[in-house]
């Protein structure tokens, strides 16, 4: 009798009972389930992001709830610039949520590797960020009101750091980004720093409009002395 054939009574011989139960193996649907692997392929499974059923770790959960907080609370501020996109105020809502966005991102990152050169130009930007800001927001709470000429005309403020940006708080937000940014160098932070660089030189454009109608010929000749956010360049 040839081997996997059937014999008299019926019976299946070894062979074609073990090809039979092959076949039956195939085709049952089986459930995924991964395997954890071993030696080098451990470190790309521990810090892999999208195996199945992996929980949001409890620091990006935290993150994420600060980034909504703080985003939330200074939209909640800007309620009225945001119900007109034509304002300064519409567009400068969307470069801070794109600088909170930018530092939950880095936050991680933020002590990584201190003795390399991108973490020394990081700190150095960060550096020339804060005084300007400071500085800036002080000129600010000393001129609540702006100050008016003999015929009750806005005066044009051309002293302290105006004498060399048009936007100095602008120009503070402009370095921190590219600080947080050297933070780590991803796609992502590519992005991100690119849009809230966008929206922040949108701003300074739309503010500038406003600002030519309240100051006329005056404010025109100011701007054409100065950068809006780097001395002599940008």
């Amino acid at each position: 009798m040839a081997a996997g054939s059937r014999g008299r009574l019926g019976t299946t011989t070894p062979l074609r009972g073990t090809w039979h139960a092959f076949l039956r193996r195939h085709r049952e649907p089986r459930l995924f389930r991964p395997t954890r692997p071993t030696g080098l392929d451990c470190n790309v499974w521990n810090n892999s992001r999208f195996r199945r059923h992996e929980p949001m770790p409890a620091q990006e959960v935290i993150r994420l709830g600060l980034f909504l907080l703080l985003t939330g609370s200074f939209g909640w501020a800007s309620r009225e610039h945001l119900r007109n996109p034509s304002s300064y105020g519409f567009y400068r809502f969307f470069a801070f949520a794109g600088i909170f966005a930018l530092v939950m991102l880095q936050a991680e990152n933020w002590f990584m590797d201190p003795a390399s050169a991108r973490q020394i130009a990081s700190w150095m930007l960060l550096a020339l960020s804060a005084p300007l800001a400071l500085h800036s927001l002080r000129l600010h709470r000393q001129l609540r009101q702006m100050p008016v000429d003999r015929e009750g005309r806005p005066v044009l403020i051309t002293w302290g750091v105006y004498r060399h940006l048009r936007h100095p708080l602008y120009a503070s937000l402009f370095y921190f980004v590219w600080g947080t940014f050297l933070k780590s160098i991803d796609w992502a932070s590519w992005g991100l720093a690119l849009l809230t660089s966008l929206l922040l030189l949108k701003t300074a454009q739309v503010e500038e409009a406003e600002n030519r109608i309240r100051f006329g010929e005056a404010y025109e000749i100011w701007m054409r002395a100065r950068k809006r956010f780097i001395p002599f360049v940008l």
